[in-house]
């Protein structure tokens, strides 16, 4: 095994980028799809066009279940329900359990207690439990459509699930959900190299949502074989270090057919809303015959054409990817490799793709041997000498991206300009601030996609580029005390 040399620049303590509130899950509420008929198609792939593609009310939720896209419900924790529980340090496995007063004590009473409908709610504290090899928490019991099993951080709580070795959570059932959770890995080294936060094996109807995931060693959130999963305001960061299997911030990797059809929106999965920072690979790849690294993404969609013993088998969901801000990763903010029917939308890219000599193609967002990718309304920063987009496939459509380069212009259906306009750049993550200033050529240059931005604020009929949609004179950063919207920001790049 080859490993490159640390960068202790990058070793900083993990920090979230911005405050989260535990239950904003209303950035992307897809509850149909609407073809546009008018417009010019661009591209050669139906729908995406100047017009609109997607008409999409705002509301709260996901897709649940296999029908029309309904909201997340909004449960509230409620100790007179026989199917809510709870749990704390403080607690005793030997109590009920119904109670915050009466809580069990370790998160392994609720996985050897939990059935369909069961909500657990974690209460502060560390839960670091060692139950088997494959995982410190093994979710293997399913839920149901209408009845998922929760685990849940109380509100105003921000429970830690450690790991030390392996992953945090492996799920291998479905209609399964995990929330508000912080997911830390800690002691991974060259010599303890394998664990995710979270990773979903042959499962389906899996949500992972408002979750701090850091510090494990293959990376973030990962899948193999698995269908209808849906992550939405997760801050994924400092993963993917020490693996040799080359891993990413969160990877969707072969998906696989699991009998569900997209819903009513045209999607079957969901990556929105998410913040990824300083995921990167220092280990050279084990499997590729030479001393390269080839990820460290922030997200990648990975070999969706073939099953997990590699043969081929074309997955026919379609994956959304959207609203979501990467910056500082080693790789690529948004990398499609191998996979069919993805549509990258209004996400923010900010100077990725630091490690050297990275394998592969290498744009901020890269597609490569991919079929029916289409790629709009985009906000990319590259790092000098990077590039913005490259793709490489059959039916790539790209629309309204904005792509900050030394000059002004026109790139096909993409905006080149010399500044992004954001309030704060930065790969600080404590300070970055990727919002817009009102003085942002990114703004108003979009087509109609997506009903909200990452800040859950409405997307108007001739929409901004990238994850955030401009203050209108509600946002302190950029309005006066008498509504009237300033610009008093300096030039970010």
């Amino acid at each position: 095994m080859s490993l490159l040399p640390l960068r202790h620049d990058r070793l900083l303590p993990p920090r979230t980028l911005l405050p989260r509130s535990p239950f904003r899950i209303a950035l992307v509420v897809l509850f149909g799809l609407l073809a546009s008929a008018c417009g010019e198609s661009i591209g050669g792939v139906d729908g995406l066009s100047q017009d609109a593609l997607l008409s999409i009310p705002s509301g709260g939720g996901v897709p649940e279940g296999t029908g029309a896209a309904t909201s997340i419900p909004n449960v509230e924790p409620d100790p007179s329900n026989p199917q809510h529980f709870f749990i704390g340090p403080a607690g005793s496995d030997d109590a009920d359990g119904k109670t915050p007063e009466t809580a069990w004590q370790h998160l392994s009473k609720a996985l050897a207690e939990q059935k369909a409908g069961d909500v657990f709610w974690l209460m502060d504290g560390v839960y670091d439990e060692e139950l088997r090899g494959e995982a410190h928490y093994v979710l293997e019991v399913p839920g149901t459509a209408d009845a998922w099993i929760r685990y849940r951080a109380m509100p105003g709580h921000r429970p830690v699930i450690e790991a030390s070795t392996t992953s945090a959570f492996e799920i291998t059932q479905s209609f399964i959900e995990i929330q508000g959770l912080e997911i830390r890995g800690t002691g991974f080294t060259t010599e303890n190299s394998y664990g995710y936060g979270i990773v979903v094996a042959r499962a389906h109807h899996v949500r992972v949502i408002d979750n701090e995931i850091h510090g494990f060693p293959t990376g973030g959130f990962g899948t193999r074989g698995s269908s209808h999963l849906y992550l939405f305001n997760n801050v994924v960061h400092d993963n993917a270090l020490w693996d040799a299997n080359q891993g990413s911030g969160i990877s969707f990797w072969r998906l696989e057919d699991r009998g569900f059809v997209d819903d009513a929106a045209g999607y079957s999965n969901y990556i929105v809303g998410n913040i990824l920072y300083r995921n990167e690979n220092r280990v050279f790849c084990g499997f590729c015959g030479e001393d390269i690294l080839t990820d460290g993404n922030a997200i990648i969609v990975d070999q969706n054409t073939m099953d997990e013993e590699g043969n081929e088998a074309i997955y026919p969901g379609r994956t959304l990817i959207a609203n979501n801000i990467a910056f500082d990763n080693g790789g690529r903010a948004i990398n499609v490799f191998q996979s069919h029917r993805v549509d990258v939308f209004n996400n923010t890219a900010y100077q990725n793709l630091f490690t050297p000599n990275l394998d592969g193609n290498n744009g901020e967002i890269s597609t490569f041997a991919t079929e029916d990718v289409r790629i709009a309304n985009n906000l990319i920063v590259p790092r000098p000498g990077r590039t913005g987009i490259t793709t490489n496939g059959k039916n790539q459509a790209r629309q309204s991206n904005v792509i900050v380069v030394g000059r002004t212009g026109k790139e096909g259906n993409d905006f080149l300009v010399t500044t992004a306009g954001f309030v704060n750049a930065s790969l600080d993550a404590a300070v970055a601030d990727f919002r817009l200033r009102v003085s942002s050529p990114a703004i108003d240059v979009g087509i109609r996609l997506l009903p909200t931005d990452a800040d859950n604020r409405p997307r108007g009929d001739q929409p901004d580029v990238g994850a955030y949609e401009a203050g209108t004179g509600e946002d302190p950063l950029e309005a006066s005390p008498s509504g009237t919207v300033v610009d008093k920001q300096q030039p970010d790049e």
